[in-house]
C-alpha cells in the first residue's frame, strides 16, 4: 500500500488537479500554487517542495521531462507521455498568441457603459489554450447596473461579432460570469475560485479591480493556496489600454434618471429569459443571479475536476 505523509499529499493532489485540466505545470508553479488540502495553510519552501518532488520522482510516482511534471496516474493507455509534454508547449504558444488578440480587443471595450473590468480567466489564464477554443473572462460592472452593464456589454460584443453563441466559439468572449464592483466578499469558496482569482489576467484596469477581490477574499485563499504570493498595484500590462473614469454616456443616463429604470426593466427581461432556458434545469447547472453576481454555468467543470483529481490521486 502506498504510503504518503502530509506534505506528499498535496504536491501529489496538486498536480493530480492540474492534470485533470490536462495542464503539465513546472516545479516552481507547481510549488507556488500547492493546494492544501485540509486548508490550514500548511507551506513549504521551495527548495524543501523540491525534495518532496525528488523523491516521489525517484519512487515512479511523477515523470518529469522539459521541466513539465505529469502524475504516472494521469497517462492513459497507449498515450505517450513525451506526446502530452509536445502538446503542452503548442498550446503555450497558441496561447501566447490568443492572449495578444483578447488584449487587442479589449481596446475597443474600454468605454462600454458600466463595465469596470474583464478578468481573463480559463484555459487561456493558463496558457493551455487550443485553437478552437472560446475566451473566458469574468466581468466586473458598475454597482447596482448589473443588468443594463450586462446588456451594453453583449450588445456591443454582438456588433462586433466577438460574442460566444453555441455555434461560434473560437476566439469569442464568453460571457457566463458577471460581479459587481464593490461586492465580492460572497464568492464561492473553492479550489476552482481560489485558482481563478489569484491567476486571472486583468484586460482593462491594471491590477487595482483584481486587487480589491483578492483582498477581500485573502482570508480564505491563503488556506488553500498557503505558498501563492500576491503583489498588490502591479501597473497594467499595456497602460493605453488602461480604463479611465466612467463613461461620458453612464453620466448621461444617471443624469437623466434613465439607468435604474433600464436596469430594472432588463432584469426582469433577462431573469424570464433564464427561467426560461432548459439549459438552466440541467442536474448540474450552476445558475445565480441577483443584483450582485450573475453565473450562467449550465456544465460547470469545478466538481469534475474535483472528482477527475481524487480519481488520478487514488489510482496511484
Amino acid at each position: 500500500m502506498l504510503e504518503l505523509n502530509k506534505d506528499e499529499e498535496n504536491i501529489v493532489y496538486t498536480l493530480a488537479y492540474y492534470n485533470a485540466l490536462d495542464y503539465f505545470p513546472t516545479r516552481f508553479f507547481l510549488w507556488r500554487n500547492l493546494i492544501d488540502v485540509e486548508q490550514v495553510k500548511r507551506g513549504k519552501s521551495f527548495l524543501e517542495t523540491e525534495k518532496l518532488l525528488d523523491s516521489l520522482i525517484e519512487r515512479g510516482l511523477i515523470l518529469e521531462k522539459n521541466g513539465f511534471l505529469l502524475l504516472r496516474s494521469a497517462v492513459k493507455e497507449r498515450e505517450f507521455p513525451v506526446k502530452l509534454y509536445r502538446a503542452r508547449i503548442w498550446k503555450n504558444k497558441i496561447s501566447a498568441e490568443k492572449i495578444k488578440m483578447v488584449r487587442g480587443w479589449s481596446r475597443v471595450l474600454i468605454k462600454v457603459p458600466y463595465l469596470r473590468e474583464m478578468l481573463l480567466v480559463g484555459t487561456l489564464m493558463l496558457k493551455n489554450s487550443d485553437k478552437k477554443s472560446d475566451w473566458d473572462v469574468i466581468s466586473i460592472m458598475g454597482r447596482n447596473r448589473i443588468w443594463l452593464g450586462r446588456f451594453f456589454l453583449s450588445l456591443w460584443l454582438q456588433l462586433l461579432g466577438k460574442r460566444r453563441t453555441d455555434e461560434k466559439v473560437e476566439d469569442r468572449f464568453c460571457l457566463n460570469q458577471f460581479l459587481v464592483d464593490g461586492s465580492l466578499v460572497s464568492l464561492e469558496r473553492s479550489q476552482f475560485m481560489a485558482n481563478e482569482l489569484l491567476l486571472a489576467i486583468p484586460l482593462l484596469s491594471g491590477s487595482s479591480v483584481k486587487d480589491k477581490i483578492i483582498k477581500s477574499n485573502m482570508f480564505w485563499l491563503q488556506k488553500i493556496k498557503p505558498n501563492f504570493k500576491y503583489y498588490f498595484g502591479l501597473p497594467a500590462v499595456d497602460d493605453k489600454i488602461s480604463r479611465g473614469g466612467i463613461s461620458w454616456f453612464e453620466l448621461i443616463l444617471e443624469k437623466l434618471g434613465l439607468a435604474g429604470l433600464m436596469n430594472n426593466w432588463l432584469k426582469k427581461i433577462m431573469i424570464k429569459r433564464i427561467l426560461s432556458n432548459p439549459k438552466t434545469y440541467l442536474r448540474e447547472a450552476d445558475i445565480r443571479f441577483g443584483d450582485f453576481y450573475l453565473i450562467f454555468l449550465p456544465e460547470p467543470r469545478r466538481n469534475k475536476l474535483e472528482i477527475k483529481a481524487r480519481a488520478l490521486t487514488k489510482r496511484l
